[in-house]
């Protein structure tokens, strides 16, 4: 019975710490995207806390980047991970997984591209994850 409490104890200890860890090395952005009119202007959101594609129109794209460096001298390793309705429409260059090198740094250019039977008024929103392991 004592055993069986120990291990308990040791499992919830290694799950404590690998959670402390992964939340030190992972960087969280919203993302949103307003669908408009075919044909109207593009409306350019200000980059802030959130990557914000702005108000693009159906069937018109738009580019944001994202700048990692290491300025360590050890390799890390980046896993770039997408939730949300948004991500059905971006595509990630260059791809969501790669090595950034000691002293390296890695533009990441997200870029969308509004389908053209895409409702006018929707909003569509998400979130990024950008992991980074030793």
């Amino acid at each position: 019975m004592k055993t069986r409490y120990i291990v308990i104890f040791v499992v919830v200890f290694i799950l404590i710490i690998a959670g402390v860890f992964l939340g030190r090395a992972t960087t969280s952005y919203a993302a949103q995207v307003v669908v408009t009119e075919k044909g109207s202007q593009i409306g350019i959101a200000p980059f802030t806390d959130r990557i914000d594609f702005g108000d693009i129109p159906q069937g018109t794209g738009i580019s944001k980047t994202v700048t990692l460096e290491n300025m360590g001298a050890n390799n890390n390793h980046i896993r770039i991970y997408r939730w949300g309705g948004i991500w059905s429409f971006v595509k990630i260059d260059p791809g969501t997984s790669f090595v950034l090198e000691g002293g390296e740094t890695q533009d990441i250019k997200m870029s969308i591209t509004i389908p053209e039977t895409a409702t006018v008024g929707d909003k569509f929103t998400g979130r990024i994850f950008i992991l980074q392991l030793p």
